[in-house]
């Protein structure tokens, strides 16, 4: 596996259904990331309780729970915290 410049960020704000999927196609792509990050806007579905799972598996990715704050300051956090050379947006849906 290739290893890349590239940082990608997923946004969640209740999307529990498709969260596992969405997490699932990120870790198999065939390059390895820099850094992934799941941000955690304030959900209020089931999306709390993947993201544990998601801790209990010492997954890869670094997990970022904050209050509902919506997307563009999410955005904007992301970018700021980002330090690949490429920056990928996944939306969790």
């Amino acid at each position: 596996m290739r290893s890349v410049d590239v940082s990608i960020y997923i946004v969640n704000y209740n999307y529990a259904k498709y969260l596992r999927e969405c997490i699932k196609s990120v870790l198999s792509q065939t390059v390895k990331v820099k850094e992934i990050f799941l941000f955690d806007d304030g959900s209020t579905d089931d999306s709390i309780k993947i993201i544990n799972e998601l801790f209990a598996m010492k997954s890869p990715i670094n997990i970022i729970q904050q209050e509902n704050v919506g997307l563009i300051p999410t955005i904007k956090k992301a970018l700021g915290i980002a330090s690949g050379k490429y920056i990928i947006r996944v939306d969790a849906d």
